[in-house]
């Protein structure tokens, strides 16, 4: 197995990227949910936690990755559920405001999904999750005409599993490429697995799906279930690649955390751009270390992914090289 630094994989930004990104458009199945983060110095179960160091937004996996693909310029909607209430309402806004396609988002009785983030002094959080609109999206809320008007689909593994077994096999089918971001835990139908082009979990993610601690052990399993590639991200050590013939590890960028929260979102915005632009596998997911290097040194999660200004200029700054940009 071999292994690289990121700048080992880039060259100086050229060339026209919105030109060759309106070739491709993405949709994105996952979960909408409203976020809010609480900053303390340490994280005591039982304590009493007085900090006013707070922020609300927008999140969830469905949510994070279409801002975080919106902000570098890919045309992008998303399939989703909201409450009837006011933080659904909220969350729509904002995701227009990113120019997200909220047209196949359902409004549904009860509340909108709601997570509370306690983030501590090393910018490691915790996290705890209400649903809620998010239980109740079936496949009877889809508009199937995303088929004809889109080329890529992001879908969560966190939706309810017949619902994303449903949207990942037809879209497979109908010639789409296919890509996948766990949850955790994430409950996935087993035959889903032979639809998937390529899926993205984290080292916590992997175990919980395959059983097996050892990523590369644990990619190897989803192989055999049918993925066609396998993408391990790995935090602060980089990331895996996997497939059928080969693996190979690309080392992350060295930075000061502050918030980790949403730092794969925009890991998997910033590869897809990468395959967008008909970059390898292997300079795509240089990109999308680099996407997450600098959500990491941001707080929250759909707030800290990086406009295509911010990427181009971290990777000038850098020196960094980024190859067929």
């Amino acid at each position: 197995m071999g292994s690289k630094s990121c700048s080992d994989s880039y060259q100086d930004i050229k060339g026209d990227w919105q030109g060759v990104m309106r070739l491709k458009k993405v949709i994105v199945l996952g979960k909408i949910n409203i976020d809010v983060f609480y900053y303390v110095d340490d994280v005591k179960v039982g304590g009493n936690h007085v900090t006013q160091n707070t922020l609300l937004a927008l999140g969830g996996k469905g949510a994070n990755i279409s801002i975080a693909l919106a902000k570098l310029g890919v045309p992008v909607g998303i399939i989703g559920a909201v409450g009837e209430d006011i933080f659904g309402e909220t969350a729509l806004k904002e995701l227009e405001k990113y120019g997200v396609d909220i047209s196949r988002v359902i409004r549904v009785k009860g509340k909108t999904g709601f997570t509370t983030v306690v983030v501590d002094s090393k910018g490691e959080n915790t996290m705890f999750n209400s649903l809620g609109a998010n239980a109740h999206f079936s496949p009877e809320h889809i508009d199937w005409t995303f088929i004809d008007e889109y080329d890529i689909l992001v879908a969560q593994a966190g939706v309810p599993p017949g619902t994303f077994l449903e949207i990942v096999s037809m879209a497979k089918r109908s010639g789409m490429t296919v890509f996948v971001d766990t949850s955790y835990p994430s409950e996935i139908p087993e035959e889903a697995y032979s639809y998937m082009d390529y899926i993205s979990p984290n080292l916590r993610e992997l175990a919980g799906i395959t059983g097996l601690n050892d990523p590369l052990k644990g990619a190897r399993k989803l192989i055999n279930k049918g993925v066609e590639t396998v993408i391990v991200k790995m935090g602060k050590e980089g990331a895996l690649i996997v497939d059928e013939k080969d693996s190979k590890h690309i080392k992350a960028l060295d930075v000061e955390a502050v918030d980790t929260t949403g730092a794969g979102d925009a890991f998997d915005a910033g590869f897809i751009l990468g395959k967008i632009k008909g970059l390898s596998d292997e300079e795509s997911v240089g990109l999308g270390n680099v996407c997450a290097a600098i959500s990491v040194t941001k707080k929250g999660a759909s707030t800290s992914s990086p406009s295509i200004e911010e990427l181009r200029n971290f990777i000038r700054e850098r020196e960094l090289n980024v190859k067929g940009l």
